[in-house]
């Protein structure tokens, strides 16, 4: 009997030493999602699909058994993600210039604004139109959205 309860009393011990330890650690703190901002997870996304998009076109270009047609669609369809990328790049900066921290994508005829840290505002989304529609010249529908 005296073996049972000196067995359940170090048990007990260890488990009460290793709770108190357990609840006095310091809490970790993820750094790495925290210090990524919306708009840098946004620019991923969009890279990560216009790549997938890249190299499913390349595979098409390579494929011997693929036709013509779809070989010069997968060829066109590359060069638009190129200068759809150069764009983005411009409009983010006509952006930024305005003072927002922003993510743009181009999809067709399009173009998606997305603000990070700033509250629904319609003067910053209209100033940001007019920004975007003077470069592109019209050429484009703008959509804007606001990411906190």
């Amino acid at each position: 009997m005296k073996k049972q309860a000196l067995a359940f009393f170090t048990m007990f011990s260890l488990i009460l030493m290793l709770s108190i330890y357990y609840i006095t650690l310091p809490k970790e703190v993820n750094t790495t999602k925290k210090s990524e901002s919306v708009i840098s997870t946004l620019d991923d996304d969009s890279k990560k699909s216009k790549e997938t998009t890249k190299e499913n076109n390349d595979q098409v270009i390579s494929n011997p058994e693929a036709s013509d047609d779809e070989k010069d669609e997968a060829i066109s369809e590359n060069e638009q993600l190129k200068e759809n990328a150069k764009k983005e790049k411009e409009y983010q900066k006509v952006v930024k210039a305005l003072g927002y921290e922003n993510s743009v994508e181009i999809k067709e005829k399009t173009i998606y604004v997305s603000v990070s840290g700033e509250k629904e505002d319609d003067k910053i989304a209209r100033s940001i139109m007019k920004a975007l529609y003077e470069k592109t010249n019209n050429a484009y529908f703008i959509e804007i959205s606001f990411k906190s």
